[in-house]
């Protein structure tokens, strides 16, 4: 998810100035985002969302103005200030609502007077331009639905967009082809059954707890028996742990790491940088800073002591941090293998290899090696004992240390798993 763009609290579009001077791009350049970063699943939502938000513009465009400074709709338009930036408005009674022109009623003229700037804008959304804002939208659905059907007629089976998850001796993971659904299974894939019927992106477990987050926040026991909703909002690159759900969150115009209570209870923010590849272990959360570089940082549980580990750009697919190292694909040398102590100290190179979806589980670092056409592969901590483990592409992997999980890329991202040595 880019800086810029969130899905925030009851399913609205939340776009900030991504062009602050001409919001009517904004549509346009937040299916772009959304689709490079997040899938297909969120393509689809993102654009109902974007519809739901024109379909009102359409209807009260003419009627809504922006703030010239920075591009924020006034939407009171007796405002005296622009509710994001701040910039005065000198006289808000000349900015008042203006009819939609060619109904009968006709748009008056600003008091300000020749050679004066207006604070806001002057010229509408118009039809012909809401069109424009709509067509990669509906491209991009009818993209999302046709993949769908290609997926449900040829590859046969569960279909997972994350790593699978363990809790109470079970599998549980995100069915992607039942509406993106919780199930679970036996560790050796018998047993499959639906297990929860919310939206789930982002699914962690915590003891016999389950955390996911879909258009709202959940923890569900994991045999079921107890279920609370937490928050009105989707929360990003989850973990928990230490009694605190630490996410990556955007709200307003701040993003950053937060954490809140287990129980939904005193929400705050820890930073305000983009970040992915959230990992807690012990006191503190490492993740990858895409506002410096993709770089690894370390931050306390608490919020402090916040510093760049190396210098290295991480691969967004793959980091994990066990025993106090911390293991990475390193973007900027074709994704070899590094680790580093969670210090910052000992930085060593482990593998030739193009890795990505790195997993660790046990002495055995779990990978997709792209210079064998994304087949699973694994070598122990230390970098030795490099083994191939099958003879497909394989993505979103895990590993209990009995079974590799992982999605055949080519079967559109059926789950399989194969009993590890």
């Amino acid at each position: 998810m880019t800086a810029w763009i969130r899905i925030g609290r009851e399913d609205m579009v939340r776009i900030h100035p991504l062009s602050p001077k001409k919001p009517e791009e904004a549509s346009y350049k937040l299916i772009i985002a959304l689709s490079a970063q997040k899938g297909t699943r969120s393509l689809f939502v993102a654009g109902f969302a974007i519809i739901k938000h024109n379909n009102m513009r359409n209807s009260e465009v003419d009627s809504i103005k922006f703030c010239d400074q920075c591009g924020a709709p006034l939407e009171k338009t007796n405002a005296r200030f622009c509710p994001e930036c701040g910039q005065p408005v000198d006289d808000p009674a000349e900015f008042a609502a203006v009819p939609t022109p060619g109904a009968g009623n006709r748009q008056p003229e600003s008091r300000a007077g020749a050679g004066a700037k207006s604070l806001l804008s002057e010229k509408p959304l118009g039809h012909s331009r809401l069109r424009k804002i709509l067509l990669p939208v509906l491209v991009g659905v009818v993209l999302v639905l046709a993949g769908w059907f290609v997926k449900s007629v040829f590859f046969k089976g569960h279909a997972i967009s994350s790593p699978v998850v363990f809790a109470d001796g079970q599998v549980f993971y995100i069915n992607t082809s039942d509406d993106y659904q919780i199930y679970r299974m036996n560790p050796d894939g018998s047993g499959k059954a639906k297990f929860d019927d919310s939206t789930a992106f982002r699914l962690v477990a915590d003891g016999d707890w389950l955390y996911f987050s879909g258009l709202e926040l959940f923890k569900i026991q994991a045999d079921g028996s107890e279920k609370a909703k937490l928050d009105n909002l989707w929360l990003d690159e989850l973990d928990v742990g230490n009694g605190w759900i630490y996410a990556e969150e955007g709200q307003s115009d701040v993003s950053g790491i937060t954490r809140r209570r287990t129980d939904g209870s005193q929400s705050e923010f820890l930073n305000n940088f983009q970040i992915t590849n959230l990992v807690l272990d012990g006191d503190s959360l490492f993740y990858r800073n895409v506002d410096d570089n993709d770089a690894l940082y370390r931050i306390k549980i608490d919020g402090t002591d916040e510093q760049r580990l190396v210098d290295d750009p991480l691969d967004y697919t793959g980091l994990a941090v066990q025993d106090g190292w911390i293991y990475y694909a390193n973007d900027s040398e074709s994704s070899k293998i590094y680790r580093v102590r969670i210090d910052g100290t000992e930085r060593t190179q482990l593998s030739d290899d193009y890795a990505s979806y790195l997993t660790v589980a046990g002495e055995w670092i779990y990978y997709s090696n792209g210079d064998d056409g994304g087949k699973l592969y694994r070598i122990r901590t230390d970098g030795s004992n490099r083994e191939k483990l099958n003879d497909v592409r394989s993505i979103y992997i895990s590993c209990d240390g009995t079974y590799a999980y992982y999605a055949e890329a080519d079967h559109g991202d059926r789950l399989s798993q194969v009993r590890v040595p």
